[in-house]
């Protein structure tokens, strides 16, 4: 397996490049725009969880069952995640082994992508938790093996 993104598309579609210039886009109308992409993560986070699993309800589910949800979903989306969690303290460990937005992220110098992408988790544990509070605890844009993420869940 290569760390090397490659994409296959007959006839060619540059999905690439119009994402970099709606990102830039946004992020060129100021904190306006890198709000609603940061929203717009949060939202579509929530909505994967909601899409993948139409018929339950977080108030119905065990701790158990929604992080089993979260793993689920991350795998799909091909993040290679590792959880792990701390019962007594409700404290949820997520480490991203490969990052889907790795290129835009690296080519955007900043970390606006980075922080879009949290949102997007966000609105995945904000989906299946009460209260959920996620912190970045490693980033891959500043030179780590990983993403990694602290949540405080309830």
């Amino acid at each position: 397996m290569s760390d090397e993104l490659v994409q296959l598309q007959f006839p060619f579609r540059d999905y690439q490049t119009l994402a970099k210039i709606a990102i830039e886009s946004l992020i060129h109308l100021g904190e306006a725009g890198k709000q609603a992409l940061y929203e717009t993560g949060r939202k579509f986070g929530s909505h994967i969880i909601k899409t993948n699993y139409p018929n339950e309800s977080e108030v119905n589910l065990t701790n158990e069952e929604k992080i089993r949800f979260l793993k689920e979903t991350s795998a799909m989306l091909g993040l290679d995640p590792d959880f792990s969690y701390d019962e007594t303290h409700q404290v949820m460990m997520l480490k991203i082994f490969h990052c889907p937005f790795k290129e835009l992220a690296f080519s955007n110098e900043n970390q606006t992508i980075c922080e879009m992408h949290r949102y997007f988790i966000s609105g995945m544990f904000e989906q299946l938790f009460t209260s959920a509070t996620l912190k970045e605890e490693t980033n891959m844009l500043n030179g780590c093996q990983t993403c990694m993420y602290k949540a405080s869940i309830q």
